[in-house]
């Protein structure tokens, strides 16, 4: 590293997805490169081997954290309509849309696209987006009172 501050495990890993991040929102998952995310990370390709394993792994947990907070939108969302004093309506639903011209929507909807197709390919990022699912959905559950959701899933 450059600079002589002590950096713990936890800050280095979070630099690292945090750089991950970035990587794949400017470049997509394609263009994710692990020694671009260690040069912006300050750390060696070792130490990112060494947390995630390989590319897979580091994409697998950076996609499975965008997915999450994807989930987390929508449920917030549905949450929010559902303690509403009135009916929930169609109107409400396409109300709560963004645009379709709206830049932030157009990235993010593209993003959930990447995460899909990379999951539909790579097994490591599928197992990470259905265990950020899964395990969303059953903390939802357990709040709620609901019962223990369903999730089917279809692989290739």
């Amino acid at each position: 590293m450059s600079n002589n501050v002590l950096v713990t495990t936890s800050d280095s890993r979070q630099r690292i997805l945090e750089i991950a991040r970035k990587e794949i929102e400017q470049h997509g998952i394609l263009g994710l490169r692990v020694a671009d995310v260690a040069r912006g990370a300050d750390t060696s390709i070792t130490l990112i081997y060494r947390y995630f394993g390989d590319r897979d792994g580091l994409l697998a947990q950076v996609l499975g954290d965008l997915y999450y907070e994807f989930f987390q939108t929508y449920m917030a969302l549905l949450e929010h309509l559902k303690n509403s004093d009135n009916p929930l309506t169609v109107h409400d639903l396409v109300d709560t849309m963004p645009l379709p011209d709206n830049p932030a929507a157009h990235d993010r909807r593209w993003m959930r696209v990447q995460i899909l197709a990379a999951a539909a390919n790579n097994g490591v990022c599928a197992d990470s987006v259905d265990v950020q699912h899964d395990v969303r959905l059953q903390r939802h559950a357990r709040r709620h009172g609901d019962h223990q959701p369903r999730v089917h899933r279809v692989h290739a």
